[in-house]
C-alpha cells in the first residue's frame, strides 16, 4: 500500500514538474513573441556579421478600443543590442524625455526601437519618435524609460519639489543623483557644440549648467510664465 502511494505521489509530482515546465515555455515565447521578426530586420543589414544578439521586449500600446485578447498591439517597444558597441555615450531627446546610455549600442544608438506588427517593420525609437507615430508619447508616460528633464527628485513628475531639490543641492544641503549627468557624444547639434541636449537631467533651460537658472525655470514653466 505504502510503495502504491508512494508511485502516485511520484506521478502526481511529474505531472506538476511538467506542466510547469509547459507553463514557464509558453510564458517566455509569449514574452519574445517579437524576437524572431525583430531581430530579421537587423540581419539583412549587417552586411552578413555574426553579432549576439541582445533582445528585449518592453512595452505594447493598443489604441483606444483594441485589446490584448483581440489584437496584436498597434506598436511594441524592444531593446535589441549587439557585442558590436561604439566606445562612446548616445543620447536622444523625445519631446520632454532624453534616453542615454555609456555606450552606444549597434544597430540602435540608445538601444531601443519599435516594432509595428500590422506593417512588419521595426524603427529605431528616434525614428518612430520623428514620424510620430499613434501613441508614440505613451512609451514614456507608461515605462520608465528615459528621464523627464528637470526631475531632480527621480518621482518622473515635474514639480515644484524639483525645483526646491535643486536649490538645495547647490546649497550643500542635498546631493545631485549620481546618475544626473548625462553621459553622451557631445558633438550633435548644428554647430557641434551639443546644442539641445541637455548636459544633465537638472540641465532644465539645457544651456549646459547645472545652476540656479534651472531652479528657477522649473518655477516659471509650472507658473506658465515662460517666455
Amino acid at each position: 500500500m505504502k510503495s502504491l502511494v508512494r508511485i502516485m505521489s511520484f506521478v502526481l509530482m511529474l505531472s506538476v514538474l511538467l506542466c510547469s515546465f509547459t507553463l514557464m515555455s509558453a510564458s517566455a515565447e509569449d514574452k519574445y513573441k517579437y524576437k524572431d521578426a525583430v531581430i530579421s530586420k537587423y540581419k539583412e543589414i549587417n552586411d552578413g556579421s555574426e553579432f549576439e544578439w541582445f533582445y528585449g521586449e518592453r512595452y505594447e500600446y493598443y489604441a483606444p478600443g483594441n485589446t490584448p485578447d483581440e489584437c496584436e498591439p498597434d506598436y511594441m517597444l524592444f531593446y535589441l543590442s549587439s557585442n558590436f558597441e561604439f566606445g562612446m555615450g548616445c543620447a536622444d531627446m523625445f519631446g520632454d524625455y532624453v534616453v542615454y546610455t555609456n555606450s552606444m549600442s549597434y544597430p540602435l544608438g540608445a538601444g531601443y526601437g519599435i516594432y509595428v506588427p500590422a506593417e512588419d517593420k521595426a524603427y529605431a525609437l528616434s525614428t518612430a519618435w520623428e514620424m510620430g507615430i499613434e501613441g508614440i508619447e505613451n512609451v514614456f508616460l507608461n515605462t520608465k524609460i528615459g528621464d523627464l528633464i528637470g526631475d531632480a527628485d527621480g518621482d518622473r513628475k515635474l514639480t515644484v519639489k524639483d525645483a526646491t531639490y535643486i536649490q538645495k543641492c547647490l546649497a550643500g544641503l542635498e546631493e545631485f543623483d549620481r546618475f544626473d549627468e548625462i553621459v553622451s557624444n557631445r558633438y550633435e547639434g548644428p554647430n557641434h557644440d551639443g546644442a539641445g541636449l541637455p548636459v544633465y537631467v537638472t540641465d532644465f533651460n539645457c544651456d549646459h549648467q547645472r545652476d540656479i537658472k534651472d531652479a528657477t525655470a522649473i518655477q516659471k514653466h509650472l507658473a506658465g510664465l515662460e517666455g
